[in-house]
């Protein structure tokens, strides 16, 4: 099921990752997760996962950071 999720998260992003790509410096996504024992967290670092192995092709890199709360940010 993380997989999956993480596969979506992916497609989802990637509209950013093609506007980070012709970029001269890469784009940043740090995902919020909750607690470090909690599902988000897992579920943050399989998604950070998964996008920091295409950062070649699209130029993001991705950081599951533990939050009080669940948010993403980015800046590119």
């Amino acid at each position: 099921m993380l997989r999956g999720l993480a596969t979506l998260a992916t497609v989802a992003l990637s509209p950013l990752g093609a506007s980070a790509a012709g970029a001269a410096d890469q784009g940043f996504i740090s995902v919020g997760t909750g607690a470090l024992d909690g599902f988000y967290y897992a579920l943050g670092k399989t998604i950070c996962e998964t996008v920091n192995r295409g950062r070649a092709e699209h130029g993001i890199r991705c950081s599951a950071e533990p939050t009080l709360g669940s948010a993403i940010t980015w800046s590119g």
